[in-house]
């Protein structure tokens, strides 16, 4: 019997709220209709998610509000707008001119005459929704047909009275202005607004560093439930950008994202750009990209309309309709979100950033962190599908076969096996289709398990399948996609893989519904089924980073057999022999061009770029002697249509150049690319136009700036002082170079494929229309692919210094991200210590160094130069590599107590005491310096006063950060690291959070006494061992206090009596001496 059958009166409280009978008629309603006279945000919250739903299922929804006695909040108004953008019909009763609304009714409409209502004292508010004593009649149509007809008609003649007014930004604000708040009850007061966590508050600084050296793009990786979202709106309010941007594929995010900036600041005007809504003149504008991408929208707002853009999911950016928005919009700041660098068809999506990656944070790293949970993975061989002999079209199954394949008793027998042995108390299912999730629900269903399907055409509602598995009343949902986005489920602690995967980034999305942290959840399992079949190759990759076929998912494999497979901290992998093997047959690959443009073409599901066949070795010299060009390469694979390829190869001359032009400059790439984002060979840009132009896609990509005369420093201010000057230097150079100005003869003729009229720079080859976007499309791809090759100025570079980090329990060499293109790629021999050796450049570290062996040394080599804490958190390890007669070489960097500003890539700090600064100007320009004598020896000294006393002086330094302190370090046991005597910088508060393991730190303890004073400090290299508890889910066993200088002993402290000792800063760098 339904919840409202029950009673005809709802008396509310807690023993009958009004809440429940809301959400389960919203769930069933054809059509709904509310009339409140007020309306709070602790309300609107509560029932928000099941009217998404609804209006996503296209049920109409008419609410009328009132401002009446300044009750109902701006704030809940702005969420009603983002409604309103959904498809809800928002309208005010407006009182403010006198008059009273007391009306409280919610009407809901199954199959046009039949229904349910609701009518009485609960206005939309959590109190009065959940445990306020409000009484509200229940009127069934079954029961009394006549009542509730009048309940619509009367609903019908309020919501088109005159006096009422279609809810709009211009009448909140307008409505926010004359307001007189109310007193309101404790139950009402709106919750604290977020800040961000220490994770995202490295990004921010990150971005700030971006942005500060000159960098107008910047591309976050964040795992999947760490707040990348969040952070873009930090990121603005804190910098006070002006109008933003926000761009995402789906119209749920967009609102989700609106709802996320809304809650940090409730008075943004917020506006949509998708569908049939096309709003203009927003704060913040959140647009669909299939709606935003074309060109007929974007010439609707100026180039520099948006001072700051994000592109949210951004491995979709090498998309057409992304390339539209990218190429022309020029905002002060653009900012990719993405939970993997990858894109979900292959691509390489870094060079749309403009290869600035200024932040990562992956699935390993958060996990480290304590931000998600462990995880324990159980790869489990899918014996009863052989997925050879289902066809595999444009990256997918096909879906008939795979269906029938699929839905078998002994499949779905071998799936309850598996899932009753390992699986916990609370499962999403993901399915590869409706029909699917259905079976698999009704075969569990047999069994004896609480389990439903949830998808677009089920009976049962998401949000009441969450609340019920969440409950307890529920043991697993199946799903196809509903769950994959904009969904946050903390209880969910089993992740069953009963689908291929379509892509690392959808798996990762996946596996995110349970990786968030709850209170008693200890871990995530994971039961995922794989066959024989390359596509799942991308779980593994989407888990550990590892690219299918690359020798690092080699090494995996053979790490894994041996039992030595890095993990992160509580996580557990375990995979059947037949997986290994079928992972094993999969990776082997034959490395001639033909077979990797084969590879990536079965893998991917479509064509390879250029670019990705540059990853694994095949160069454009390599595709010319098989094939010609890569335009023919294409047309050879079928990847062409015949009468587009004949329109193409008009040019093929031109492309053939383009691939193998000689670069002494970056400037004939940058004026292509310059061109491709003016529509220049479409419509001849003049040259003033297209200089300006490259010089924005310079300015995006600092590490080129090398190339510039210095006579143009600095670059941002060239446009102001200098417009002139460069327009003249870009015709002497490039434009001059592409219109055969440097040649002669004969081969000017062949080779030249561009000139100068009447001031504008033509592409002599007209461009068929048909053709245009292929033809752009190719051109850029050569483009990106030369870029990524290009060394800028290779002389000027003489080092690169790069850190080391920690890749499970290894030292690797992480890859310096702004003189990235000045390294080389992939395999590349290199000189250490004498001998050679092969080194392997990946995108962002080399993690693999072979002998002649064939073994990999890269840690003994490390460990070697620096001990066994080489590249451990907090740790300040460096290398150099160095190229020398065309060869190069690696060597160890030793580190000073001060950075030289003549070493590459150094930072010179100053430090200046300061005895008295203006209070607005303290922990802002300069921080507190305590006469604590922190010992590093064994635990020293306090002779001064303690923290929470004045300090003895202030001192002034240039990049001060929240809850920095200095204090003087005595002792040798840190050197070289910190030399005796040195004045060094800690941070304290929130640097503390996460993993402290690896970090260097300040320790004060009590169980170690000074015979003086009796207190003690000490810095100290922090090591801990951890185990398993089956109440905490891990403690610490063991914690070790290290020094660096091996002369000294390690201090052992005992976990057990924590409150012995305090971790009170974290070493951020050794200051020089401050000036007096």
């Amino acid at each position: 019997m339904d919840i409202a059958e029950q009673s005809y009166l709802i008396s509310g409280g807690t023993a009958d709220p009004l809440l429940p009978h809301l959400l389960q008629a919203i769930d069933k309603a054809t059509a709904i209709q509310m009339a409140v006279s007020f309306t709070r945000m602790s309300g609107l919250r509560l029932i928000s998610s099941a009217l998404e739903e609804a209006l996503a299922r296209k049920v109409p929804f008419e609410f009328l509000t009132s401002d009446y006695l300044d009750v109902t909040e701006p704030a809940a108004l702005r969420r009603l707008m983002l409604l309103h953008e959904a498809g809800a019909d928002v309208r005010i009763h407006a009182c403010h001119n006198g008059g009273a609304f007391h009306t409280k009714a919610y009407i809901f409409i199954r199959n046009d005459r039949e229904g349910i209502a609701f009518i009485g004292s609960s206005n939309l508010s959590e109190s009065a929704l959940t445990q306020g004593i409000e009484w509200n009649l229940c009127i069934d149509s079954c029961q009394t047909p006549s009542a509730f007809v009048q309940a619509c008609t009367s609903f019908s003649q309020l919501f088109n009275k005159t006096t009422t007014l279609g809810l709009s930004w211009d009448w909140i604000e307008q409505y926010e202005q004359r307001r007189v708040p109310i007193e309101l009850p404790d139950s009402e007061i709106p919750p604290p607004l977020p800040a961000p966590h220490p994770i995202q508050e490295r990004a921010l600084e990150a971005l700030r560093d971006s942005r500060n050296n000159g960098l107008q793009r910047a591309l976050v990786v964040m795992a999947t439930g760490v707040g990348k979202t969040w952070l873009a709106v930090f990121d603005i309010l804190r910098n006070g950008f002006g109008r933003v941007l926000f761009v995402a594929h789906r119209e749920e995010i967009l609102s989700q994202a609106a709802s996320t900036f809304l809650t940090v600041n409730p008075r943004m005007k917020v506006g949509f750009f998708h569908g049939n809504e096309k709003s203009e003149d927003a704060d913040i504008l959140f647009g669909s990209v299939q709606s935003l991408g074309k060109k007929i929208h974007l010439k609707k707002f100026d180039r520099t309309a948006f001072d700051y853009i994000v592109i949210d999911e951004f491995h979709h950016a090498s998309a057409a309709s992304y390339q539209n928005i990218l190429n022309y919009f020029t905002p002060s700041f653009l900012l990719g979100l993405t939970a993997t660098p990858e894109r979900s068809d292959g691509r390489d999506i870094e060079a749309f950033c403009d290869n600035n990656v200024a932040f990562r944070f992956d699935l390993t790293e958060a996990i480290e962190a304590g931000r998600l949970c462990p995880f324990t993975y159980f790869g489990i061989y899918d014996r009863h599908v052989d997925y050879e002999l289902i066809p595999w079209r444009s990256r997918r199954f096909d879906p008939a076969e795979i269906e029938t394949a699929f839905e078998t008793q002994a499949r779905a027998l071998q799936i309850f096996e598996e899932w009753t042995e390992k699986g916990q108390s609370r499962t999403l299912g993901f399915c590869v289709s409706i029909h699917h999730a259905d079976f698999m629900a009704s075969f569990f269903s047999g069994k004896g398990v609480k389990a439903v399907s949830v998808h677009s055409k089920s009976m049962v509602r998401r949000h009441d399948a969450i609340d019920r598995l969440s409950n307890g009343l529920l043991q697993i949902i199946f799903c196809v996609d509903l769950f994959n986005e904009g969904v946050d489920i903390p209880g969910i602690d089993t992740v069953l893989m009963v689908r291929p995967t379509e892509s690392p980034v959808v798996y990762l999305q996946q596996l995110g519904r349970g990786l968030r942290l709850k209170d008693g959840k200890e871990r995530l399992v994971v039961i995922d089924f794989i066959g024989n079949h390359r596509s799942f190759l991308q779980g593994p990759q989407a888990l550990f980073g590892l690219q299918p076929g690359s020798p690092a998912f080699v090494d995996a494999l053979k790490s894994f057999q041996k039992g030595t497979f890095a993990l992160p901290p509580g996580c557990k992998l375990h995979m059947d022999l037949e997986v290994i093997d079928v992972f094993k047959k999969m990776t082997r690959i034959n490395r001639n061009p033909n077979r990797i443009y084969e590879y990536l073409s079965e893998l991917n599901g479509r064509r390879p770029t250029a670019l990705e066949m540059s990853h694994y070795g095949i160069t454009f010299a390599a595709i010319r002697r098989t094939h010609g060009s890569w335009l023919q390469m294409l047309y050879a694979k079928a990847d062409l249509e015949p009468d587009i390829f004949q329109q193409l190869f008009s040019h093929i001359g031109f492309f053939r150049e383009m691939e193998k032009t000689a670069l002494t400059k970056c400037f004939k790439l940058i004026t292509l690319e310059a061109m491709i984002e003016l529509n220049g060979f479409m419509e001849p840009p003049g040259t003033a136009i297209l200089a300006d132009k490259a010089l924005a896609v310079l300015l995006r990509r600092p590490v080129l700036l090398h190339d510039i005369h210095a006579k143009f420093a600095p670059h941002e201010k060239i446009r102001f002082s200098k417009a002139d000057e460069w327009h003249r230097y870009w015709l002497d150079n490039p434009v001059n170079a592409l219109i055969g100005g440097n040649l002669s003869g004969r081969k000017q003729k062949q080779n030249v494929f561009f000139s100068v009229a009447d001031g504008k720079f033509v592409y002599k080859n007209p461009v068929a229309p048909e053709a245009q976007e292929l033809f752009e499309s190719l051109l850029q791809e050569i483009v990106n692919c030369r870029l990524v090759g290009y060394n800028p100025a290779v002389a000027k570079i003489q080092a690169v210094v790069c850190k080391l980090i920690r890749s499970g329990t290894a030292p690797i060499i992480k890859l310096n991200d702004s003189l990235r293109p000045v390294l080389p790629k992939g395999e590349t021999s290199i000189r250490i210590n004498g001998n050679l050796y092969t080194a392997r450049f990946a995108k962002i570290a080399v993690n693999v160094i072979q002998n002649e062996a064939g073994e990999n040394i890269i840690a003994d080599i490390l460990r070697n130069w620096f001990g066994p804490q080489a590249g451990m958190p907090g740790e300040i390890h460096q290398v150099r590599f160095v190229k020398k007669d065309k060869e190069w070489r690696l060597e160890p960097v030793q580190i000073q107590p001060v950075e030289s500003a003549s070493a590459p890539g150094a930072i010179t700090h100053t430090a200046r005491f300061v005895t008295d600064p203006p209070v607005e100007q303290r922990f802002k320009t300069c921080v507190p310096f305590y006469t604590l004598k922190a010992a590093a020896g064994n635990f020293g000294l306090d002779t001064g006063l303690p923290f929470n006393g004045e300090p003895a002086g202030w001192v002034l330094i240039d990049d001060t950060k929240p809850d920095m302190f200095v204090l003087q370090v005595l002792g040798k046991s840190m050197e070289p690291l910190i030399p005796d005597g040195a004045y060094c910088l800690f941070r304290g508060g929130s640097a503390l959070g996460g993993s402290r393991n690896g970090r260097t730190v300040l320790v004060q303890s009590s169980g170690i006494f000074d015979p003086d004073t009796e207190s003690s400090f000490t810095v100290k290299r922090y090591r801990s061992i951890k185990k398993e508890d089956p109440e905490t889910g891990w403690r610490h066993s063991q914690i070790f206090l290290e020094s660096v200088n091996k002369d000294f002993k390690t201090i052992q402290l005992d976990p057990e009596n924590k409150e012995d000792f305090a971790i009170i800063g974290e070493f951020v760098r050794v200051l020089p001496e401050p000036e007096t």
